[in-house]
């Protein structure tokens, strides 16, 4: 049997009507019309409660294939590498999906299972438990996004780079402005996001401008109280490493130390591919603490 799951965590306990109101059911209810399933699985946890009684009644038998709309469907960030063993060991699949370019529905190499629900090898066991091990928490909501539409990408590029303003990229598309920034906070942090960042970053002066689209983040406010306390830190050590400094993200830092000094040429490959993660994490943190500066000056103005 092929089910689409989701474990949504709520601060309490909540009925079937509001969970499908949830971002995380509209998720999988997209997957399953994509897919032609019929039976989504869902279970209700809270931080409490995190027992998935639901996706257990699936796993007492064999030959199942459980599809996400992305890991985490599985549960919360700690807990997805067992849950993922424990569908694989009871002699089940899992079927890791995301919408690529253009709409069109692609199976994660994550995934045991392919989109035509027949075993795939991509990775071992022991590799994707190792993967989902080590996402850090950046790299854990990242992977929850979408590749949206090309169009929405290239105009988040334009608006970023002041070739256009975010009321002419609006009006070209045809979307309304709220879609337009929903579909922005999905782009945001995804793989063709962090390949558009490092041929951005070609252009020197692109680091020095603050970001026009996104919010200022709470580890970009950490970021600018440390380099107003250690300057020198960055002038004397590339940003990435200043970033490490501030403690930002250590997870991924000490992961990618890690893997570095083996010799293996998946635990080089997981390392490079962490490195270039953090690389343009690291520098479009530094151009929302050019954004969060101008913000305290203007404020700063208006008392």
């Amino acid at each position: 049997m092929k089910y689409v799951y989701a474990c949504i965590t709520y601060k309490c306990h909540i009925d079937m009507d509001e969970a499908k109101k949830t971002k995380k059911y509209q998720k999988a209810a997209e997957v399953a019309n994509a897919l032609g399933i019929e039976n989504i699985v869902v279970d209700i946890c809270t931080s409490r409660n995190r027992h998935k009684h639901n996706l257990e009644q699936i796993l007492q038998t064999e030959g199942n294939v459980v599809v996400v709309s992305d890991v985490s469907a599985l549960g919360q960030k700690n807990e997805v590498a067992d849950v993922y063993r424990r569908i694989i060991q009871t002699g089940n699949d899992v079927l890791v999906t995301y919408f690529g370019k253009g709409g069109v529905l692609e199976e994660n190499e994550l995934s045991s299972a392919t989109l035509s629900f027949t075993k795939k090898q991509t990775l071992s066991l022991e590799q994707v438990i190792a993967r989902l091990d080590g996402q850090s928490n950046f790299e854990f909501l990242s992977n929850s996004r979408k590749t949206v539409d090309p169009r929405i990408a290239a105009a988040y590029w334009q608006i970023e780079k002041g070739e256009k303003n975010q009321v002419e990229a609006i009006e070209e598309i045809g979307t309304s402005k709220s879609t337009f920034i929903r579909r922005v906070e999905e782009y945001i942090g995804s793989e063709d996001w962090v390949a558009g960042y490092l041929k951005a970053l070609e252009d020197d002066n692109f680091l020095n401008t603050p970001n026009k689209l996104g919010g200022i983040s709470d580890d970009a406010k950490k970021l600018y109280e440390h380099i107003k306390a250690n300057p020198e830190e960055f002038d004397n050590y590339p940003l990435e490493v200043a970033v490490s400094f501030a403690g930002i993200d250590l997870d991924t830092w000490d992961r990618i130390s890690e893997l570095s000094i083996k010799e293996d040429d998946a635990s080089k490959e997981e390392a490079d591919r962490l490195s270039t993660r953090y690389y343009v994490n690291a520098h479009h943190l530094y151009r929302q603490t050019i954004k969060y500066d101008k913000y305290l000056k203007q404020l700063k103005y208006r008392q």
